[in-house]
């Protein structure tokens, strides 16, 4: 008999080679684990919280900044703080017609950027000599000069210029940019929005800011990027093509580079001596020249721009249809005191969209049409590194499948980088691990009811001084949290094939033991009864009895409502089934709800379901069980017992569909030692260690031999044992055939 064991998992999963060549700490495959410490842990589903929006329509965009929360949809705007119950309106056709975006755009792109810190009004001197520039008018110079003679010269007033806020630019490649403007002391309106300025507000001259005007102009366009204390866009060219790189001033995100002449005055396009009709305007004129910041913008490429995004050089990347530059800021040769721009030509892919480049600890990673690709940023501008399809090892999942432009999302977080990509196997998420530089698990998009939410197309976290979390919307307008839910999603992992290494050796399955540790109880404080109105030291309406009044008697023994009652609660965030158990701990003096461990004092009842409750209920109905009573600011814990089911399968030579064997995972129970027990101290010892022993003795034989298992509680797996025989015939009939 021969044995074999797998007692870590920290290899990763490796589909680029046969799984009899897989190393020791390796998979083929895996679906919602990690295994960052050695066992396949298993993680949680996500959390529908889409109530409030429109249904069944899709999200255009999903945004945070600091705890807030922005969402698009079908030109309208919508935020919460993490903590909020219900979304709050921005614009829609009933509060801000006139700041509603376009509702087909494909994306609403957004970006944050600082309030200006160079606020000096700028002035443009035309030949100066070097002897003759005199400081009239108390300005700083600044002077390009060529070959020693100064042919021109910026100058700074010592005046100064209206300073722009710290914001949020909103654009859909269509309609003049919105602004959201943070207003962190009013939290009441904690935002407020309103019309970037187009080129015409933008002053008449160097003295209109002291009348009242304001030097802002932001044009139209998509992706956007703040870097060197810029703000770049991605705008059309004059055939309608997003190919243009327009640029805001150094340290004035939103007053974007124009022009100007001597008297730092925006310039008007003559021919013929004849002024445009509108100067003011974006617009090409009759002679296809474009105003504005267009008039100063770069350009990579003929094709349109997919993806700009800053490197951790001096550089930023900008990505087109089927290549890769850097871009890098040229301060040697400016341009209206400005720098211009040189590139250098990456590489012949690119990414997809906006939302699929992420930074994976210091090398860069995308998703490109078929499949995804890194590269180190360093290396590749110093010709020393080329770009690599770091997705070797899960290329299979890509095979004849090219990625959607729509359905394609990629973000970095908790040290992991997550691609939602198409496969297959169908739309998920590849889980690279950032720290074991592994893809480690492949997570499907399945919520509590079992009902399933993909594509994803785009991610956005939160990651703040009070929260970590990762949000993203899918194509059907879910906006999900997630890991938010309470049930854990099914785990799934196939090994390597085990075998003796000698070809002429087949071997029959016996068993296989699977060793699960950390099998828990899962609390999740899902229920919240609502404050009343009255004071609840003093209004006998704000407890809840077993008959269901707020006016019963307090009784002396547990009682249970001889019929079901209905209690209201705030808002479901979950799913609860008929015969669901809800324990009300007090929770008298208690701030924070939401931690499990901060239950209160004691158990003020129990709630069993005798109707379903459904997501985004406000009210449950059932059989309440007391000795007293139910106070109002008691939570609702419902937990899930930590027992599950294991199924097991192997596989011979490649061949499945043999017998699936499947056992229970029991529920732990508290026995052990605990934290006020005697030496040998055990805190919070429990036997949540379990040893599952499956035997295949009719399965088939084959020279290698590995097992599918899955399970669906909190359980990790954490050791392998895999016990053959050797069946192979000592005399076997053997037909010799020799090679003329």
């Amino acid at each position: 008999m021969a044995s074999y064991s797998q007692t870590s998992f920290l290899g990763g999963m490796n589909m680029a080679v046969d799984d009899s060549r897989l190393a020791d700490d390796e998979y083929s495959f895996a679906m919602n684990v990690r295994s960052r410490f050695g066992e396949l842990k298993p993680v949680k589903r996500p959390l529908a919280i889409d109530a409030g929006l429109t249904a069944d329509q899709r999200c255009q965009g999903v945004y945070t900044v600091g705890d807030f929360i922005l969402i698009f949809q079908s030109g309208n705007a919508k935020f919460k703080h993490r903590l909020a119950d219900t979304w709050i309106t921005l614009w829609d056709d009933s509060t801000e017609p006139t700041l509603r975006l376009d509702e087909g755009a494909d994306f609403v792109y957004v970006q944050a950027v600082p309030c200006s810190y160079q606020n000096l009004i700028k002035k443009h001197n035309y030949l100066i000599e070097a002897d003759s520039f005199t400081d009239t008018e108390g300005m700083v110079d600044e002077t390009i000069a060529n070959g020693g003679e100064r042919l021109f010269s910026f100058s700074y007033k010592s005046q100064h210029a209206s300073r722009s806020p710290a914001s949020i630019v909103v654009q859909d490649g269509i309609n003049q940019p919105n602004l959201i403007v943070l207003n962190t002391n009013n939290l009441e309106a904690p935002l407020s929005v309103r019309k970037c300025q187009t080129y015409a507000d933008y002053p008449a001259g160097d003295q209109a800011p002291h009348a009242g005007a304001t030097r802002e102009y932001v044009p139209i366009g998509k992706q956007m990027m703040y870097f060197a204390g810029k703000l770049f866009i991605i705008s059309s060219d004059v055939d309608g093509n997003f190919t243009q790189i327009l640029h805001s001033v150094t340290g004035r995100p939103l007053d974007f580079m124009i022009p100007i002449d001597v008297n730092g005055t925006k310039l008007d396009m003559r021919h013929n001596d004849s002024v445009i009709s509108d100067p003011g305007g974006e617009f090409a004129d009759e002679f296809g020249i474009r105003m504005g910041a267009h008039m100063v913008s770069y350009s990579v490429s003929y094709e349109p721009i997919t993806c700009i995004a800053p490197l951790n050089t001096d550089s930023f990347f900008v990505g087109t249809r089927s290549a890769s530059y850097a871009v890098t800021l040229d301060y040697t040769r400016t341009l209206f005191a400005e720098p211009t721009f040189t590139k250098k030509y990456l590489f012949g892919s690119s990414a997809v969209n906006q939302f699929s480049f992420v930074d994976t600890l210091g090398d860069f990673a995308f998703i490109d049409t078929e499949g995804l690709r890194s590269f180190n940023a360093v290396q590749q501008l110093r010709n020393e590194g080329r770009n690599s399809a770091f997705s070797l090892k899960v290329a299979k999942l890509f095979e004849d499948k090219l990625q959607d432009v729509k359905a394609s999302a990629a973000i970095t977080f908790d040290n992991y980088a997550f691609f939602a990509v198409s496969t297959t196997i169908g739309h998920g998420i590849l889980v690279y691990d950032t720290t074991l530089q592994k893809f480690v698990s492949f997570d499907s998009i399945t919520l509590d009811d079992d009902t399933t939410c993909a594509p994803i197309v785009q991610f956005t976290k939160i990651e703040s001084a009070t929260a970590h979390e990762l949000y993203a919307v899918t194509r059907g307008g879910k906006f999900i949290k997630m890991w938010g839910g309470i049930k854990y999603a099914a785990s799934y992992v196939q090994t390597k094939a085990f075998n003796t290494g000698d070809s002429r050796v087949d071997q029959k399955p016996v068993s296989i033991r699977t060793l699960y540790t950390d099998v828990k109880a899962v609390d999740s404080a899902v229920i919240r009864i609502p404050e009343p109105a009255t004071n609840p030291d003093s209004a006998t309406t704000s407890h809840i009895y077993h008959d269901g009044s707020g006016t019963g008697t307090s009784v002396s023994s547990m009682t249970t409502s001889s019929s079901p009652i209905t209690v209201t609660v705030k808002k479901l965030p979950y799913t609860l089934a008929i015969g669901t158990i809800i324990r009300f701990y007090g929770a008298s003096g208690l701030s924070d709800y939401s931690i499990p461990n901060d239950l209160g004092s004691g158990l003020d009842g129990t709630f069993e379901l005798t109707s379903e409750a459904s997501v985004g209920a406000t009210a449950i109905v059932g059989k309440l069980t007391t000795s007293s009573y139910v106070h109002w600011n008691s939570p609702g814990v419902v937990r899930y017992d930590g027992s599950g089911t294991v199924r097991c399968m192997p596989i011979s030579n490649g061949l499945s569909g043999q017998a699936v064997v499947s056992k229970t995972i029991p529920a732990p129970t508290f026995d052990g030692i605990k934290y006020t027990g005697t030496y040998p101290v055990l805190w919070n010892g429990d036997n949540s260690v379990y040893s599952l022993n499956f035997l295949n003795q009719e399965s088939r034989t084959g020279w290698k031999i590995a097992y599918t298992i899955e399970w669906n509680n909190a359980a990790s797996l954490s050791i392998l044992n895999i016990d053959t025989i050797d069946v192979t015939s000592k005399n076997s009939l053997m037909t010799q055939v020799y090679g003329s």
